[in-house]
């Protein structure tokens, strides 16, 4: 799907010129319920970013740092969510409400962009991540889009630079085993 760079423009000087009016239509409006709440909506946030992915890297002309970036926050927020049930929380810095849990009455911190931070908040996950090697190598390529030691996910967004066409495989591949590993594993928690 590509958007003529003009017309991107003139929707979005329209959706400010209106947002400006204070009358915004309904589907960008926030449900009341999630704006009073204490916690994000990671999920719809989570289901949003990976369609963001998709058109960035499906388009004639591949945004791909831009792609690998939002892919991270994708990651972040999937794993914000499961952080969240797992400890049965309603807000951040909330006690453990998780039964046999090492967190069990502890505060659970919000990870911020650590994605490894947010692994280790769920201590089931946590044990099985470390005994999958393949797993952590995977989230590193994640965290880390340009290389090992390269710039994060959250520093791609000051990128000028595209990936290349094998680094963004790489990612994608890593991305897409990262994802898989989650939902695979989510069930234990």
């Amino acid at each position: 799907m590509d958007v003529h760079p003009k017309r991107f423009f003139r929707l979005n000087a329209r959706l400010l010129k209106v947002a400006s009016c204070g009358s915004l239509p309904d589907i960008f409006l926030v449900p009341r319920q999630i704006r009073n709440s204490n916690l994000e909506d990671y999920s719809a946030a989570h289901i949003s970013r990976l369609a963001d992915v998709e058109v960035l890297i499906e388009s004639k002309t591949k945004r791909t740092t831009a792609a690998a970036h939002l892919g991270g926050v994708a990651v972040e927020c999937r794993l914000k969510e499961l952080v969240i049930g797992y400890h049965q929380l309603t807000a951040w810095d909330q006690a453990s409400k998780r039964p046999k849990d090492t967190w069990n009455g502890r505060p659970i911190p919000r990870p911020g962009h650590s994605l490894i931070g947010a692994v280790k908040l769920m201590s089931k996950l946590h044990e099985k991540a470390r005994t999958d090697p393949l797993f952590l190598t995977h989230l590193n390529r994640v965290i880390h889009p340009t290389g090992a030691t390269e710039a994060d996910y959250i520093e791609l967004r000051y990128s000028a630079y595209e990936l290349g066409d094998d680094s963004l495989m790489d990612w994608r591949k890593s991305f897409d085993y990262v994802l898989g590993w989650l939902k695979k594993n989510e069930a234990m928690l």
